[in-house]
């Protein structure tokens, strides 16, 4: 019976990389293609989606249970939470996301040297993660202060992020590992963790802020501590699935893996200003909402939440078109990847207006799930119809910046960040929000035109890219190793 170990197709003439799956005989009727990618677009989508979704419940739990400890405490955890993702996260996902590049054109091309550029990330973001949390530890209070979050708000969200600052060397683990085994189709593997690890997030993140156990009932600070010890347990448990199931793509721990760090390093700073801006625009927004109040930052907090859940699964498209465009480039099928690069943003806009009316019926009702005060339930109510017009938008401009990574174009992606969501996004919703005096609904039509503006260009340049000149990145760029056949052998 196949499974995600399995390749569609027996190796072949017409299939000479046979460990890639659906690789399609050349000349096939674009019918056959389409459908032949919608199935395996689909499937790995629902896969990641899992994961994001199971993984967002890591996050999410602390939204739910200090929403009802108080809205100073949401208030100051959101504020520690969108600080880490800012000055931790975004930092070390945004540079993995070379890998996307890397990882599945060497899985297609030279399948040993997958696990060497795993290495050498491992290597460089766990270095950067010591200066990282140095600055979140020693700085944090000072930070919030001079973002002018007021005394009271700082002081806890500094406490905050002390505690949640250590989890970033294990979700740097996390990531790289994640990154490694979807270049190889292993897209189970992080569901699997992460199933097995949500229910304790949320059983330990209880009894630790408000559980019935009073030697155990930590409160504010409770969800930080399960979040770092639960972060830990799902880095170990995901090395250990990758030391039993992906020798595949292992050459072993190698003094080469401490080498050749320069096109990694150039692929990494692009993914990392196409990240970074997207992130950095939220924070942005974050900031700019918590000078309306603490209603309106609590209010915030939940939409922000919201559309952070509703985007799991464009993100998970997102991540499998970027991964199958990788792999159909580095097996030398250009013709399969410009295929499949289109049928992905259908699906993408079809997500999105889905989203979109799920979202704008449930919105009269979907702050209680939150948050008790009357006055956030009000505001959720009456911004959520922008957030569900902004999740079409969304979708497109994120799945686009995925085939963009694939096809090892992270440039395009990161310009089309900065100039639409830096140079307008946040401007545009600064002046809606407090000269237009439309408060947080202006912040989130400017977010809706910065994201429909990068939808649209990056739509346009995905369908003009000549995609014969992007195979084989990792041998055109010289990123194979010299003995990569010995490793092999």
């Amino acid at each position: 019976m196949a499974d995600e170990h399995t390749a569609l197709l027996p190796p072949g003439k017409d299939n000479e990389a046979g460990h890639i799956k659906g690789l399609l005989p050349p000349n096939s009727a674009v019918e056959v293609i389409s459908r032949s990618e919608t199935w395996i677009l689909l499937r790995a989508t629902r896969t990641i989606a899992i994961t994001q979704l199971l993984e967002w419940s890591l996050y999410s739990v602390s939204v739910f249970l200090l929403g009802h400890l108080g809205t100073k405490y949401l208030a100051a955890s959101t504020i520690s939470l969108v600080t880490f993702n800012v000055l931790g996260i975004s930092l070390s996902v945004g540079f993995s996301g070379a890998l996307d590049t890397l990882c599945p054109h060497s899985w297609a091309s030279h399948p040993k040297e997958t696990s060497l550029h795993a290495q050498r990330m491992l290597f460089m973001l766990l270095s950067l993660a010591i200066v990282q949390c140095l600055v979140m530890s020693l700085a944090a209070e000072k930070i919030f202060l001079f973002l002018r979050q007021g005394e009271e708000i700082s002081y806890l969200a500094a406490k905050y992020l002390r505690v949640q600052g250590f989890a970033i060397f294990p979700m740097i683990v996390f990531e790289v590992l994640r990154k490694y085994l979807q270049s190889m189709n292993l897209m189970r593997a992080p569901a699997i963790v992460i199933a097995c690890i949500a229910p304790i997030n949320i059983v330990l993140s209880y009894l630790l802020v408000s559980g019935p156990v009073e030697a155990l009932r930590i409160g504010y600070l409770g969800t930080p501590i399960s979040y770092l010890i639960t972060s830990s347990l799902s880095a170990g448990l995901l090395a250990a699935y990758a030391g039993m199931h992906a020798r595949e793509g292992h050459t072993g721990f190698t003094a080469r893996a401490l080498t050749n760090f320069g096109q990694m390093t150039k692929l990494g700073l692009a993914s990392l200003a196409q990240t970074v801006s997207e992130w950095w625009t939220w924070e942005a927004i974050f900031l700019m909402s918590s000078q309306l109040g603490a209603d309106y930052l609590a209010s915030m907090s939940v939409c922000i939440a919201t559309a952070t859940l509703l985007y799991q699964l464009p993100m998970s498209l997102n991540i499998a078109a970027s991964v199958r465009v990788g792999n159909l480039l580095g097996a030398e099928r250009p013709d399969l990847a410009k295929v499949s690069a289109k049928t992905s943003m259908i699906i993408s806009v079809l997500i999105g207006v889905f989203s979109a009316i799920v979202i704008f019926s449930l919105r009269n009702q979907w702050g209680r799930v939150f948050a008790s005060d009357p006055e956030v339930i009000e505001i959720v109510a009456n911004s959520l119809p922008l957030v569900s017009a902004f999740q079409v938008f969304d979708c497109l401009a994120g799945v686009t910046a995925g085939v963009l990574r694939g096809a090892g174009l992270p440039w395009i992606g990161a310009w089309l960040n900065v100039v639409c969501l830096l140079g307008i996004g946040v401007p545009l919703g600064g002046v809606l929000c407090f000269t237009a005096h439309l408060k947080i609904n202006g912040l989130w039509l400017g977010a809706s035109v910065a994201l429909f503006l990068s939808a649209t260009a990056g739509t346009i340049i995905v369908n003009r890219i000549r995609w014969e000149d992007h195979v084989n990145i990792v041998q055109r760029e010289g990123l194979t190793e010299p003995d990569a056949s010995e490793s092999q052998a």
